[in-house]
């Protein structure tokens, strides 16, 4: 009984997780957050130096890494539009032709 009660316990904290990734995503404000949290993991950075601080920036890395996982697993499309709106520069309309007016409307806002 108490180890099936941990385990509910357990499955709905995941999904009140879920529902709040979800929810931030939502709006571009939230993005904006998340955004900063992943830049400031360097989730796309190599990192070389001393055992010490190596093993700290891929700490960071290993927990915007999983951040990033889950946006991509729960809300995919909100990811993209979280990069539309940080990098502005990049082509959008090209690299993904499908989703051109809704990049341009979002850039020109």
């Amino acid at each position: 009984m108490d180890r099936e009660r941990k385990k509910e316990n357990k499955e709905l904290r995941k999904q009140l997780e879920i529902d709040h990734l979800i929810n931030t995503m939502k709006h571009a404000s939230g993005r904006a957050v998340v955004w900063g949290i992943l830049t400031d993991c360097k989730i796309y950075q190599a990192y070389t130096g001393d055992a010490g601080s190596v093993l700290f920036c891929e700490g960071k890395r290993a927990a915007g890494l999983r951040l990033m996982l889950q946006i991509m697993q729960y809300c995919p499309m909100q990811f993209w539009l979280m990069q539309v709106e940080n990098c502005p520069n990049y082509d959008w309309a090209s690299a993904f032709p499908a989703f051109k007016k809704e990049a341009e409307r979002i850039i020109n806002r």
